[in-house]
């Protein structure tokens, strides 16, 4: 039987053992094929037909970098899952090319297309449903936050939905809120969004979802010093040391300095 335990495993410049003679894809080759065998000698089988792989080299354009594409970075790797095996050609992904690791749909490029079109579905499809239900408004409210916010909430961490993307969800959730609220579906979505305390409903538009999302996920990571929080912080320094501004680059505007930023 095949066995993948969702390891996974990466490759750096500085790790090559024989910059002479070896390049990057050859060690990564070699490592891979050293956890592949590993595996078989325990009595156990890489999966290849479900392995896939990136190659992040950037190369700049005027003042940014970008992630170059797999005809300008060729290459392959071929593993065997045994060791009479045959090599076989690993699926090598583009940058913004996504790919789905525990229900989150993620590229290296930071290209949040897919995600966004699957939770647009999920969005339509919840919508359609309650729309031909018999829910009451408050029992439509419980939907919303017992499963569409719920199932959002999952994946807004780990997404960097444009503002833009976020209120077209919005636009799609906004009339059933509202007719749950006993609101005229094209009221101002204004009273969803603001505060109780000033007389709106308090609800969360998405795009203040995913920031607050976002800040839990970092503020838990980074305080539990884990292997996320260790990775948070060698983002961190990374990104300081891109800016090369002397005061800490979270204190600057974020639109004036993201072009210096990869």
């Amino acid at each position: 039987d095949y066995f993948v335990d969702d390891r996974a495993n990466g490759t750096t410049e500085n790790s090559i053992q024989d910059p002479k003679d070896t390049n990057l894809l050859e060690q990564f080759q070699q490592d891979e094929q050293t956890y592949a065998l590993t595996l078989f000698s325990l009595g156990h089988k890489l999966a290849l037909d479900k392995c896939k792989y990136y190659i992040a080299a950037y190369k700049r354009d005027n003042i940014r970098h970008r992630h170059m594409s797999i005809q300008e970075y060729p290459g392959e790797v071929r593993i065997r899952d045994s060791f009479d095996g045959e090599p076989v050609m690993i699926k090598r992904l583009e940058p913004n090319q996504s790919h789905e690791s525990l229900g989150c749909l993620i590229a290296i490029s930071g290209e949040m297309l897919e995600q966004f079109e699957t939770l647009q579905d999920k969005v339509h499809d919840w919508r359609n449903r309650i729309v031909v239900s018999t829910l009451t408004g408050s029992e439509g409210l419980t939907a919303y936050e017992a499963y569409l916010k719920e199932a959002m909430r999952y994946v807004l961490p780990t997404s960097s939905l444009s503002q833009a993307r976020c209120q077209e969800l919005d636009v799609i959730i906004a009339p059933i809120l509202l007719n749950a609220v006993s609101t005229h579906r094209n009221c101002s979505r204004v009273i969803l969004y603001t505060p109780s305390k000033v007389g709106g409903f308090g609800i969360l538009n998405i795009w203040h979802l995913q920031g607050g999302e976002k800040i839990k996920f970092f503020m838990l990571h980074y305080r539990r010093h884990d292997t996320t929080g260790q990775l948070l912080k060698i983002s961190l320094r990374w990104l300081q040391l891109e800016a090369g501004t002397e005061v800490p680059f979270y204190k600057l505007p974020y639109r004036e300095i993201e072009v210096l930023l990869t």
